[in-house]
């Protein structure tokens, strides 16, 4: 009986210590991390100066230009490395069902089975089944050489009339509209 008398005062003396030091020494301790700080911005600059080169910034209407030029002057080079190149050992095993950062989701006013969505750095995509199902959205090309869709609107008294406003919000880092996911801003075309 003596014996767990002391064993139980022992451990409760430890236990007292060990209080104390937890409470007196240790919130004196400092448990600061070294925190380094990102180089976003260098990282957009870079990226940003690669394209505006030999401009300081990015010129008014450049972007539909090299699209236009992409479009057009380039099809015959594209077609010839289609020619060229095997694929046929080539294919896809997923995943199939990535997502991505959407901005506008509209309901046809018709037809609530119609869903429109609009992505960040994806475009149009629709949907006939509500979204339900494993192949439920379709790609919908707008014809024009952004992606950003971050806004739609549909005509309540003619639904095959839609309107989407394309491009993201800029960057903090006092350029224009230049579609850098590291910026969060995608380069947009007007309504």
């Amino acid at each position: 009986m003596l014996k767990k008398r002391l064993l139980y005062s022992f451990e409760a003396i430890v236990g007292i210590i060990l209080c104390f030091i937890l409470l007196r020494v240790l919130p004196h301790m400092s448990y600061e991390e070294e925190h380094e700080e990102g180089h976003a911005l260098e990282a957009f600059e870079h990226w940003y100066n690669q394209r505006a080169a030999p401009y300081d910034k990015i010129p008014n209407g450049a972007y539909i230009r090299a699209a236009e030029y992409a479009r057009t002057q380039m099809m015959n080079e594209r077609e010839l490395t289609d020619a060229l190149a095997d694929t046929s050992q080539w294919h896809s095993i997923g995943p199939d069902n990535v997502g991505g950062r959407v901005l506008a989701i509209t309901l046809n006013p018709t037809n609530p089975n119609i869903v429109w969505v609009g992505a960040a750095s994806g475009g149009l995509w629709k949907s006939t089944t509500s979204g339900v199902g494993a192949s439920a959205w379709s790609y919908v090309n707008t014809g024009y050489p952004t992606v950003a869709v971050s806004s739609i609107a549909i005509n309540p008294s003619n639904t095959n009339i839609m309107y989407i406003g394309t491009g993201e919000v800029g960057s903090a880092y006092g350029r224009g509209m230049v579609g850098t996911p590291g910026a969060r801003s995608t380069y947009g075309m007007g309504v």
